[in-house]
């Protein structure tokens, strides 16, 4: 999963979960990316969760028979600290950074690591940005559990139907999958709205009937 470097779980478990499918179904959401790129016809993307453990007062039971715990920092389990990174390909060097799955860190010595700033937010919160821009997170130092859910729109492209197809196969998965199916066995199929068929490619955005 990755917790410790970046605190990344796999997109397959965020495509099948109910709650991330009414998140990214959710009409102001969807309303939102709509303003924000100026089109209505969108598609979203299959993103992943991030979720980060927590790292002090953890209770861990103890090698004998009264149930007793002790409670233990984890300092090791702390994601990176200066994760300051852009979400796209080096123009002058594509190649090379698809196979970090376009990460592109941002130097230690750059005079923009001086304007970090975090960002503090309630419990369920919905925070926009960029990623064009350059962003990161913060490594938890709580005793609770830290976790996201990242949700990101594009243009819709129904008229590639490589792109298209694709798109079809994920939301079906467990249907062309035996490992994908053993795996989301316990987790029901989504229920999408008819706003949600869109978002997915299940349905046309120019003649609102289904693919």
């Amino acid at each position: 999963m990755g917790l410790k470097d970046g605190g990344f779980i796999s997109h397959m478990s965020d495509v099948a979960t109910k709650m991330c499918w009414e998140n990214r179904q959710h009409p102001n959401i969807v309303r939102l990316f709509q303003i924000l790129l100026k089109r209505d016809d969108l598609w979203v993307k299959f993103d992943r969760y991030g979720m980060m453990r927590p790292t002090k007062g953890i209770a861990f039971k103890q090698n004998n028979d009264d149930g007793s715990v002790i409670l233990v920092d984890k300092p090791e389990w702390r994601s990176k600290s200066n994760w300051l990174h852009w979400d796209q390909w080096s123009i002058d060097n594509e190649e090379r950074h698809k196979s970090r799955g376009g990460l592109v860190n941002v130097p230690e010595d750059d005079p923009i690591r001086k304007e970090i700033k975090q960002i503090h937010v309630r419990r369920g919160s919905f925070v926009i940005w960029d990623s064009r821009l350059p962003h990161g997170n913060f490594p938890n130092q709580s005793d609770r559990f830290r976790i996201v859910q990242y949700i990101a729109f594009e243009s819709a492209k129904e008229d590639d139907k490589y792109k298209l197809t694709n798109r079809i196969d994920a939301v079906h998965m467990r249907t062309l999958n035996s490992k994908a199916d053993e795996q989301l066995a316990a987790i029901p199929e989504p229920q999408l709205t008819e706003l949600g068929e869109k978002i997915v490619g299940l349905r046309s955005w120019k003649t609102n009937e289904k693919v």
